[in-house]
C-alpha cells in the first residue's frame, strides 16, 4: 500500500523532533540575543553616564564664571559625536543659557522642541560652589543601539536557520531508523491481507519492534484457526441457533434469483411477537432469552425442512417458504400464529400467553429487490399490529395505499379513545438553570392509553389524526384534562402552562370558541396559558397562526414557537407574531457539543433569538455537560430529563 507523504510516520516523527529542536533552539537563541542586547544597552547607558558627568563638570564651571560662550563652543564640539544630538544648560528658571545651537539661547524649557523619534534625553541637576543651580540636558541618539539590535538579530537568524537545517537532517535520520523495520512489517501484513503465502517476518533485535513482529506472527497463526469458526458464527444467531439476518438475506436473494430465472414462486413472512416486552420487564432478560429459544423450536416445528426460519433481531423472526404461492403462504402464517397463540411460557408461578403479528409478501419474477421485500413485509407486519395485534396482513407494493390503510386503521382507535376517555396527560417542568426550584412552568404532554395498557406518544397517531381532521377534538380533550388538573390542585402548577396545538385546531372556529370557555372555567388567568406551535407550521400557515395569536391576546394567553432552529432565515417574518417564548429544538442542544462549529451556530441562534425579544427555552437537555454549555450561552430556561423527566399529573 502506497503511503502519501503527508501520512508518513517517518515524516511525522521527523516533524515532531524538528519541532522540539526548533523550539529549543529558538529559546536558546532568544535568551542569548536578549542577554547580548541587555549588555549592549547597559554599556551604552554607562557611556552616556560618563559623557553626562564630564559635561556636568564643565557646566558647573560655567555657572560659576558665567563663561557660557566658551561652554557653547565646548557643546558644539561634543555634538560632533554622532551619538549626541543636542546639549542644553538651563538655569534655575528653566531658561537656556548655553547650547550647541545658539538659536535656542534664552528660550524656556517648555518651548523647546521634543527629541526626535530615534532619540532620548538625560538630565542632571548641577550646582556650583556659590550655590547657583542649573540643569544639564543631553539628548542622545538610539541609532547605535538599534544597529546593535539589528546585527544581533541577523546573527541569531543565521544561527537559527543553520540550526534548523541540522535539525531537519537529524530528524529525518532518526525517523528513518525508527520506521525502516516497521516498513518490513507493513509489507508482511499486506501480503497476509492479500492471502499470499508469506514466511514469518524477521526484523532482528530484542526491542519493541521485534516484539511487535513476533506478536504479528502469532496473530496470523491464530487467524487461520479462527476463520472457519467465525464463518460458522457469522450466519447463526447464538441465542436460538437459527439463521441470523445476514444468512436470511442471502437466502432471500437466492430465492429471488430463482423466481426470476425459473418463474417460480416463494413467500416471505415477517413475524413480530406481541407482549414479549412484558416478559422482559417483569421477569428479566434471562427469562426473555429463554422464551425466544423455546418459541423458536415451536416455530421450527410448524415448518418444512426446506423452509428457512431466522431470527432477524430482538423478538422479530423471518420465514422463507420455498416454492409456495400466496394463498398457501397465508395458511402457513395462520398455522404459525395458532402455534404461538397456544404456546405458554412459565416463569416461577407466572404463566405468559403471547401473540404474533405476521406480514406476508409473495416473491415472484416481478418482485423488487431483497431490501424492498423485507421493507414491505415489515410494513405489513406493522399494519397487522395496528389492526389489533395477533393478526396477519398481506403486503402491497403500493406504498401509498399501504400507508393510507395504516392511517385509516387508527381512526376507530382514536374515536374509541375519545369516547372512553383513554387520553392522558403527563407533565414536564420548565426550570431556570440556576434556580430549578420552583419550576417556571409545566409542559403538559398528551398520551394515548391503549386497551392493553400501553402508553403511546403522539408521533404514533399524529399523522392519521391530522389526515382525518381529528386533532381539534383530541386537543380540545387535552385542554379539558389540563384545566381539570389545575382546578384539582392549583398549587401544584406554578408558572406558565405550555400545551402543544396543531394548525388544524388553530384554524378551527369551534375549537377557538371552546378554548376561551375552558380557560375561563379553569379558575386561572389567561396569562398562565402558553400554546406551542411548531416553527414549520408557523411559517407555512402564517396567516392562521397570526389570527390565532390575536385570539390568544384577547384572552390574555401567550404563544410559544416550538422546535425552533430549522428555518432561522424566517425569523424576521416570525417576529410579526405575538410570540413570547421560543423553544430551541433538541437537535441543536445535542449537536452543539459535537464540534466548535456547532457550538458557534447554537450561540449565534440564541443571540439572534434574544435580540428579537423572545424568551428562550432549551429542550431535551439530557446531561450536565449540556447544562453547563447552555449556561455559557446565556440560556436561562431549560427542559429535559437532566433537570426534570416527564411525570404523571398530581
Amino acid at each position: 500500500m502506497k503511503v502519501r507523504w503527508w501520512h508518513s510516520l517517518r515524516l511525522r516523527i521527523a516533524g515532531i523532533i524538528l519541532l522540539l529542536e526548533a523550539l529549543l533552539l529558538g529559546v536558546v537563541l532568544w535568551a542569548t540575543l536578549e542577554h547580548d542586547r541587555e549588555k549592549a544597552r547597559q554599556l551604552i547607558q554607562e557611556q552616556d553616564r560618563v559623557v553626562l558627568e564630564l559635561l556636568a563638570q564643565d557646566a558647573r564651571q560655567a555657572l560659576l564664571t558665567l563663561e557660557f560662550d566658551t561652554l557653547g563652543d565646548l557643546f558644539r564640539r561634543a555634538t560632533g559625536n554622532p551619538r549626541i544630538l543636542r546639549i542644553l544648560l538651563l538655569d534655575r528658571r528653566g531658561v537656556v543659557v548655553a547650547s550647541d545651537d545658539r538659536r535656542l539661547l534664552g528660550q524656556r524649557s517648555r518651548t523647546l522642541p521634543q527629541p526626535p523619534p530615534d532619540g532620548y534625553r538625560r538630565r542632571i541637576e548641577i550646582e556650583d560652589l556659590t550655590g547657583n543651580r542649573g540643569t544639564l540636558e543631553v539628548r542622545f541618539s538610539t541609532r547605535r543601539l538599534q544597529q546593535i539590535y539589528r546585527e544581533s538579530w541577523r546573527l541569531g537568524l543565521t544561527l537559527g536557520l543553520v540550526g534548523m537545517l541540522l535539525s531537519v537532517l537529524a530528524a529525518l535520520a532518526v525517523g528513518h531508523l525508527l520506521t525502516r523495520r516497521l516498513a518490513r512489517l507493513t509489507r508482511y501484513a499486506e501480503s497476509v491481507a492479500r492471502g499470499d503465502p508469506a514466511e514469518p517476518v524477521t526484523v532482528g533485535g530484542q526491542d519493541e519492534v521485534s516484539a511487535l513482529a513476533r506478536a504479528i506472527d502469532t496473530m496470523v497463526a491464530s487467524l487461520h484457526d479462527q476463520t472457519s469458526r467465525m464463518r460458522r458464527m457469522a450466519y447463526r444467531d447464538p441465542l436460538t441457533g437459527l439463521a441470523n439476518r445476514v444468512a436470511f438475506r442471502e437466502r432471500l436473494e437466492k430465492a429471488l434469483a430463482s423466481a426470476r430465472q425459473y418463474q417460480s414462486r416463494h413467500a416471505l413472512l415477517y413475524l413480530d411477537l406481541d407482549q414479549f416486552k412484558l416478559v422482559n420487564d417483569s421477569c428479566g432478560h434471562e427469562a426473555g432469552d429463554r422464551l425466544l429459544a423455546e418459541l423458536s423450536r415451536v416455530l421450527r416445528g410448524s415448518l418444512r425442512a426446506r423452509d428457512t426460519l431466522a431470527r432477524l433481531g430482538g423478538d422479530e423472526f423471518g420465514v422463507l417458504l420455498d416454492r409456495v404461492g400466496l394463498s398457501e403462504a397465508v395458511l402457513v402464517a395462520e398455522k404459525l400464529r395458532q402455534a404461538v397463540d397456544e404456546f405458554r411460557f412459565q416463569v416461577d408461578d407466572k404463566v405468559f400467553r403471547l401473540g404474533v403479528s405476521i406480514g406476508v409478501v409473495e416473491i415472484d419474477a416481478d418482485s423488487p429487490d431483497a431490501e424492498r421485500l423485507l421493507s414491505l413485509a415489515d410494513m405489513a407486519c406493522y399494519a397487522a399490529k395496528e389492526k389489533g395485534r395477533n393478526a396477519i396482513e398481506v403486503a402491497s407494493d403500493d406504498e401509498a395505499a399501504l400507508e393510507q390503510a395504516q392511517q385509516m386503521a387508527w381512526v376507530p382507535e382514536l374515536e374509541s379513545a375519545l369516547a372512553e376517555g383513554r387520553f392522558e396527560l403527563l407533565r414536564q417542568a420548565v426550570v431556570a438553570l440556576d434556580h430549578p426550584d420552583p419550576p417556571q412552568g409545566w409542559e403538559l404532554l398528551l398520551r394515548l392509553r391503549t386497551r392493553d395498557g400501553a402508553l403511546l406518544t403522539p408521533d404514533r397517531f399524529l399523522v392519521a389524526a391530522e389526515r382525518y381532521h381529528l386533532m381539534p377534538r383530541i386537543e380540545r380533550e387535552a385542554l379539558r384534562l389540563a384545566c381539570e388538573a389545575v382546578r384539582r390542585a392549583p398549587a401544584a402548577y406554578p408558572g406558565r402552562l405550555f400545551l402543544n396545538l396543531s394548525i388544524q385546531s388553530m384554524g378551527d372556529d369551534d375549537f377557538l370558541a371552546a378554548l376561551g370557555d375552558l380557560i375561563r372555567g379553569s379558575g386561572l388567568p389567561g396569562e398562565r396559558f402558553c400554546f406551542e406551535v411548531r416553527e414549520s407550521a408557523a411559517i407555512n400557515q402564517f396567516g392562521t397562526v397570526a389570527r390565532f395569536g390575536e385570539h390568544l391576546q384577547a384572552l390574555g394567553a401567550h404563544l410559544c414557537l416550538d422546535d425552533f432552529g430549522n428555518s432561522l432565515c424566517s425569523l424576521r417574518q416570525l417576529t410579526r407574531l405575538q410570540i413570547e417564548y421560543v423553544k430551541i429544538r433538541g437537535g441543536i442542544v445535542q449537536e452543539m457539543l459535537r464540534s466548535p462549529l456547532e457550538a458557534r451556530i447554537a450561540r449565534s441562534m440564541i443571540e439572534i433569538t434574544r435580540e428579537a425579544g423572545f424568551r428562550i427555552i432549551a429542550k431535551q437537555v439530557e446531561n450536565d455537560q449540556q447544562r453547563r454549555q447552555l449556561r455559557k450561552l446565556g440560556v436561562e430556561l431549560v427542559q429535559g430529563n437532566a433537570v426534570a423527566p416527564p411525570e404523571p399529573l398530581p
